[in-house]
């Protein structure tokens, strides 16, 4: 009687555990690493997931390696979005979600070309009754002698 009783309740158990993984839905795992050019790891970059209308549906930063890990119960389209400073932004294609490794990501720096700069300044002259004129900078020379020579 114990025997049959077992039996009848471990079918009972594999028939409701049956097409999910021990009882939870369906969890994809997305997987990668966020580095430069020159394969330099890039940590704390903005990962984010995107459905098909752009809206952002979890996001988070890369550790200390540059890497990442989404795991989420979804269904769906969605595109990777990762994100760095000074970094033109990885669109990556749409896809569906499942387990998926994205493996290394390789982020391409934004090139900033900036126009002519010019830098103009004046000196500030201290002029006193009496004496030639001296800039700031000759003053403090005078000023510093006069203290050594004082000590």
């Amino acid at each position: 009687m114990k025997i049959a009783l077992r039996v009848i309740t471990i079918l009972i158990l594999v028939s409701a555990l049956k097409g999910t993984k021990f009882g939870q839905s369906s969890i994809s795992l997305i997987t990668g690493q966020i580095v430069d050019e020159t394969e330099k790891q890039l940590p704390a970059a903005t990962v984010s997931l995107v459905d098909i209308n752009n809206k952002e549906i979890f996001k988070i930063y890369t550790d200390v390696t540059g890497r990442f890990s989404i795991s989420r119960s979804l269904k769906g389209d969605y595109r990777l979005v990762a994100r760095y400073t000074g970094y033109k932004e990885y669109r990556s294609e749409i896809f569906t979600l499942a387990d998926k490794n994205f493996g290394i990501i390789k982020m391409t720096p934004v090139s900033q070309t900036l126009g002519e700069i010019v830098i103009t300044g004046t000196k500030d002259v201290i002029t006193m009754e009496g004496m030639p004129s001296f800039t700031m900078y000759q003053k403090a020379l005078m000023l510093k002698a006069l203290v050594h020579s004082r000590c």
